[in-house]
């Protein structure tokens, strides 16, 4: 019995009421057989850890480098030179259990975009509690294909896992037309955004690299003479489609913005702030991201860590 109960279970992945049902016990009394089996030996459970810590001296150096309380390094167990593929399946699988804990612990809670991002709350696991949490969108969405770009897809899928309450923002993250972006950011529902956002107290979300290097974002923008206005300044990067010179100045005037996103004043005052980030091309944004208060928490791999405590070193 001991055993066919736990075959059915572990190998056939029957419920507990469908093994109930099929060997004529009731559910507590699966639940007990398993325990049982379990302590007698005929199941072992073995977890095989995707990602390892890296060294914690190199963790410290960086947080202190970069001014904030802490940075985690996820080490892929293999060569630095590793694929971007086997770096982001480590860092969203870390990342997905250490932000679940984390959201468990706050009540409303800010995502933004990025591959690692999406990746991340993919992995993400069902949990019972939430539903006395809200989650919203940090920015609009990019208006291209690419999944890991839709704010509010990536906050359905999240607030799904949570069983809890969402916000969607049905906006671009990029309005050019200054009468149009007035139109939105004075109606009802843009305010009713402005007050969730001051309410955030966890924030996740990624960097990204130089403009010049993300056809996807030029398209997103949409205007080529916007672009290339950005481009005149020297941006190193951006956070939630805020583009930054290396002063982490904004590469467009404060009175004719484009992005529709949380503002810097309200970001920089929720508690946590989480980047998610990998790739050499984002160490520069990184390093001025930190330093301007954008995020107070840093998840990163080891060649990227190293990248980066070598330019705050220069």
């Amino acid at each position: 019995m001991l055993f066919k109960v736990s075959k059915l279970y572990y190998l056939e992945n029957k419920s507990q009421q469908e093994i109930a049902n099929v060997v004529g016990v009731s559910r507590p009394q699966v639940s007990r057989i398993l325990k049982e089996a379990r302590e007698a030996g005929i199941v072992e459970i073995k977890l095989n850890q995707p990602y390892e810590m890296s060294e914690e001296e190199l963790s410290l150096k960086l947080a202190k480098k970069l001014g904030i309380p802490k940075v985690t390094i996820v080490d892929e167990g293999g060569p630095a030179e590793g694929s971007h593929e086997k770096k982001l399946e480590c860092i969203s699988t870390f990342a997905a259990d250490y932000l679940s804990e984390l959201i468990e612990c706050h009540t409303n809670i800010g995502a933004g975009w990025g591959e690692t991002i999406y990746s991340t709350v993919l992995k993400m696991q069902y949990h019972p509690f939430g539903r006395e949490k809200c989650f919203v969108p940090l920015v609009g969405g990019a208006g291209i294909y690419e999944p890991f770009f839709q704010t509010n897809s990536i906050v359905d899928r999240v607030a799904e896992k949570f069983k809890g309450n969402k916000k969607f923002i049905n906006s671009p993250a990029f309005i050019c037309n200054p009468l149009v972006r007035k139109y939105f950011v004075e109606s009802k529902e843009f305010k009713e955004l402005q007050e969730l956002w001051e309410k955030v107290d966890l924030a996740f979300f990624s960097v990204g690299g130089k403009l010049e290097q993300s056809p996807m974002i030029q398209r997103a923008i949409g205007d080529n003479r916007t672009v290339e206005r950005i481009l005149e300044n020297s941006p190193v990067g951006d956070y939630l489609g805020n583009f930054i010179d290396e002063n982490g100045d904004g590469c467009l005037p404060e009175e004719e913005p484009i992005c529709v996103a949380i503002p810097k004043k309200i970001l920089v005052k929720v508690p946590k702030r989480v980047c998610i980030a990998i790739g050499s091309e984002k160490v520069h944004c990184l390093k001025v991201a930190a330093r301007n208060h954008i995020y107070n928490e840093l998840i990163t791999d080891v060649s990227t860590a190293e990248a980066l405590e070598m330019l705050c070193t220069s």
